[in-house]
């Protein structure tokens, strides 16, 4: 069982739940700005500037270390821009170099500090990797003051951000400082970078900054609540994680924490209500279904309209005819329609619409016939190139879209539907 009387398991709780909350709100704007892997490239950035602070002062001064790394992270930042500007260097060959070439400087200075005696080096290597264990009280109070500072700028500034993300060209134009802001949020990205090394290391960061956010990406669409809610996947990820380490011997609460935050994304992936992949399916499938049923509808109705009705029941065969389908499908979907009160079961595998089913049918021929109406009006687009269109988008369409080609054509069309029957649609 959990030992919550352990000062040690509170420590590193606070300090991975701050970290994680601050990498994930943070790694909400740099996915929206499609940047997601700019978090990766100053991850890796810091290792030099770790090693340099290390080697300034002589120990293993969290203060010195932190802010060695942050250091480097802005000058990693500036190169990994003005390489492109300055060269035929793309921006994501200039991320992919600049994380190698920092990467591997830092590797050379801790090896170099490894092999220099100084017995203040024991545990340096830990921030490639992480090691929450190692959390202690005045490490805490310093994550503490640099989340609260960078979740309070990020409120601050939060409409500055939205108008960076979403608009940069309005933004401009109506004198916001972009360039101000796109410095401060490269700063937040570091700083939250810089947080987060000691939970889960240098070489999991991406994961902290970009997992939350893109599972959160699949619940709203709001930036303001996807802030909370990426922020709150990351507080419930870091603390699973953390529990689940302290639980189980020789587990490395960082990858953990990682592990836990992947399958929070993928069951958002899966299990989103709108967005999520078995939601999607299912959407399709519907639509699928409807289109089948209106179309069905549709033919039942126009063949009787240009038959004058005097047929009535129309077999199977004669329908396969017009909308080629299995034949056991077509059987099916006659059914549910005979289930809902729209066509009726005659005798002989026969089938007519009920006086429902006709004005269901009437409905979907109008708004079929007003869409074809649009695109030739309005559009330009030749009578003869419409059909196929209209056949697709008549599914889609919403009242309120109906209302508006209701508006637009439907008086011209009031007599303009086979043999002259009048189509309007009744509301």
């Amino acid at each position: 069982m959990f030992n919550f009387g352990s000062v040690t398991l509170w420590y590193v709780l606070a300090g991975t739940v701050l970290a994680a909350v601050s990498a994930s709100s943070v790694g909400s704007l740099t996915l929206l700005q499609k940047k997601p892997l700019a978090g990766d490239a100053i991850a890796h950035a810091l290792l030099p500037g770790l090693c340099i602070g290390f080697l300034v002062i002589g120990k293993k001064s969290l203060f010195a270390l932190l802010v060695g790394a942050f250091i480097a992270g802005i000058v990693a930042f500036w190169a990994i821009d003005e390489i492109p500007k300055r060269s035929k260097v793309k921006k994501d060959t200039a991320t992919a170099l600049i994380l190698s070439l920092f990467f591997g400087i830092g590797l050379l200075f801790l090896t170099h500090i490894q092999h220099s005696g100084n017995a203040q080096q024991v545990g340096l290597q830990h921030f490639l990797f992480g090691n929450a264990a190692s959390i202690q009280v005045h490490d805490v109070m310093i994550f503490t003051g640099i989340a609260v500072g960078l979740l309070i700028s990020l409120m601050l500034f939060l409409r500055g951000f939205k108008m960076l993300i979403f608009d940069k060209g309005f933004a401009s134009t109506i004198g916001w400082p972009i360039k101000r802001l796109d410095l401060l949020l490269r700063v937040l990205v570091v700083i939250a970078v810089v947080v987060g090394i000691q939970s889960v290391g240098l070489v999991l960061m991406t994961a902290m900054l970009v997992a939350p956010a893109a599972a959160a990406r699949f619940w709203t669409d709001r930036l303001d609540r996807m802030l909370w809610v990426s922020a709150l996947f990351a507080a419930t990820s870091a603390v699973i994680g953390t529990l689940l380490s302290y639980q189980v011997a020789r587990l490395p609460t960082g990858p953990c924490i990682v592990l836990m935050m992947a399958v929070v994304a993928m069951i958002s992936f899966l299990g989103a209500p709108k967005r999520g992949l078995i939601a999607k399916l299912w959407a399709q499938y519907y639509y699928r279904k409807k289109v089948v049923r209106e179309n069905l509808l549709k033919l039942l109705y126009t063949l009787d309209q240009e038959e004058g009705n005097t047929l009535g029941a129309r077999s199977l065969d004669s329908l396969l005819t017009h909308y080629p389908l299995r034949k056991r499908k077509m059987a099916s979907k006659l059914q549910e329609l005979v289930n809902e009160g729209l066509v009726r079961y005659v005798r002989r595998q026969r089938w007519s619409l009920t006086e429902k089913g006709k004005q269901e049918g009437k409905k979907i021929l109008r708004l079929h016939i007003l869409w074809e109406a649009y695109l030739v009006r309005y559009l330009r687009i030749a009578p003869d190139h419409v059909h196929e269109d209209a056949e697709s988008i008549e599914h889609l369409l919403t009242p309120r879209l109906c209302a508006e080609l209701e508006r637009l054509v439907g008086e011209d069309l009031m007599h303009n539907s086979p043999n002259g029957a009048d189509t309007r649609i009744e509301r």
